[in-house]
């Protein structure tokens, strides 16, 4: 888990454990109405949880990580990337070889699930089958050598993904409430779809890639693209200079209902 996520948990853990003590005191001193005295009475299985909490965050801390994993490539010339992490932190990018089809780490003994058919490969990632007291950041990378379609769903966690050295063929991304930091591509053309609910979107360009970008935005969304050298063309969208004769092209469509949105 990053300092950030762990941060927070230590926070959330670290009140309720104050909280705690407040009601103890209150109840040894007879403070408490009736009905409150009898809640308070179970503390004891507040501060259990929230040790296991503290436990269980501290683990990255003490050098326990997700189980390593590495796929063999064999004759597989295309890949599907789907992913469901639920709470936990995701970070993506490419392998600096092309000796694998993908690597990473997932908190499963079994691995993400792998499913080949022909020369396509399909690679799962779900958070239903990870193991409740493995934590940390799930990581995955990419073999640069073929052409990736990518799913990608979060619920709070939060979700850096560096492409700029993956062939993305295509993009769906959800995210509920946690926060976004993408590298678009930095060769090839296509269009990903990009849905957030709550949470910043931090959106990365690499240099000499023509991006249109469309923004269907609600009233709590902050939108900053100056720094990215975008123009604005029509209400809610931007484009690169030059987007129509560059020989990559990306389109970029984003629905967010509250956050911010840089791009640079």
């Amino acid at each position: 888990m990053p300092e950030a996520g762990r941060g927070r948990w230590y926070r959330v853990c670290a009140v309720a454990l104050a909280t705690a003590g407040l009601l103890l005191l209150a109840y040894n001193q007879g403070w408490l109405p009736d009905w409150l005295a009898r809640v308070t009475a179970f503390w004891p299985a507040a501060l259990i949880v929230a040790g296991l909490a503290l436990l269980y965050t501290g683990l990255p801390a003490l050098g326990f990580a997700p189980p390593p994993f590495a796929l063999v490539r064999g004759a597989v010339e295309a890949g599907e990337l789907w992913i469901d992490a639920g709470a936990a932190d995701v970070r993506l990018e490419s392998l600096t070889s092309d000796d694998h089809l993908a690597a990473g780490e997932f908190p499963s003994f079994a691995g993400p699930r792998l499913e080949v058919q022909g020369t396509c490969a399909r690679l799962v990632l779900d958070r239903r089958v990870t193991a409740p007291l493995l934590p940390g950041a799930w990581k995955v990378a990419l073999s640069p050598q073929l052409p990736w379609r990518l799913h990608v769903c979060s619920g709070t966690g939060a979700m850096s993904l560096d492409l700029s050295r993956v062939a993305v063929d295509g993009l769906e991304l959800k995210a509920w409430a946690g926060p976004v930091e993408l590298c678009l591509p930095a060769t090839g053309q296509g269009e990903m779809n990009l849905r957030l609910v709550l949470g910043d979107l931090m959106l990365r360009l690499p240099e000499g890639v023509g991006l249109n970008l469309m923004i269907k935005a609600g009233p709590l969304v902050g939108v900053d693209a100056d720094g990215a050298g975008l123009t604005r063309t029509a209400p809610g969208e931007w484009m690169t200079p030059g987007f129509r004769d560059s020989p990559q092209q990306l389109v970029l469509n984003v629905d967010m209902t509250a956050g911010d949105l840089r791009v640079w």
